[in-house]
């Protein structure tokens, strides 16, 4: 019986060997077809592609493609007495199109003056003078906006004046 169990053990031995030699089947690779490197490489040329279309070697433009508009004066949050004829300045731009053709400003969301260019029906660069009369205690918003000939606006620039009585500058 002692044989016979070490026969069975070398057997078992054996066969633990034979199977560290031979590579699983999930490794055995003779039924896969080969497609070589061509996918690769083609796949690494689209990749290296779409990466360099994303750079840009030309420098982008920094000016915006609508018009620009602000306030020169007053600055924002100024503070006036009711009944100040208020001189307002607004500088607008459009350096990238066809120019500035008008300029609207807005007191408190209503309507109140628009100026446009004397000598041409548009210009690259607008600076306009306009004023309001400052009535009415309190704050008020007055918004700038300005337009090319073909009605493409800026965006619509704000700033708050605040409206004092005289009696209230005194302190009285």
């Amino acid at each position: 019986m002692l044989q016979s169990e070490a026969m069975k053990r070398e057997n078992t031995t054996e066969l633990n060997a034979n199977m560290l030699r031979r590579k699983p089947a999930f490794m055995n690779l003779k039924h896969v077809p080969r497609i070589g490197l061509m996918p690769l490489r083609v796949f690494a040329l689209l990749f290296f592609a779409f990466i360099l279309s994303a750079c840009t070697l030309t420098e982008q433009p920094t000016t915006p493609p609508f018009p620009t508009v602000e306030f020169l004066y007053p600055l924002d949050n100024t503070t006036v007495l009711a009944g100040t004829d208020v001189q307002i300045q607004v500088l607008a731009r459009d350096e990238n199109g066809s120019g500035i053709a008008r300029v609207e400003l807005l007191v408190d969301d209503q309507p109140h003056q628009q100026g446009s260019p004397v000598e041409r029906p548009s210009v690259l660069v607008f600076t306009v003078e306009m004023n309001w009369l400052a009535e009415g205690d309190g704050l008020h918003a007055l918004t700038a906006t300005a337009y090319r000939e073909d009605g493409t606006a800026s965006d619509p620039v704000t700033i708050r004046l605040s409206v004092i009585s005289a009696t209230e500058e005194s302190g009285a």
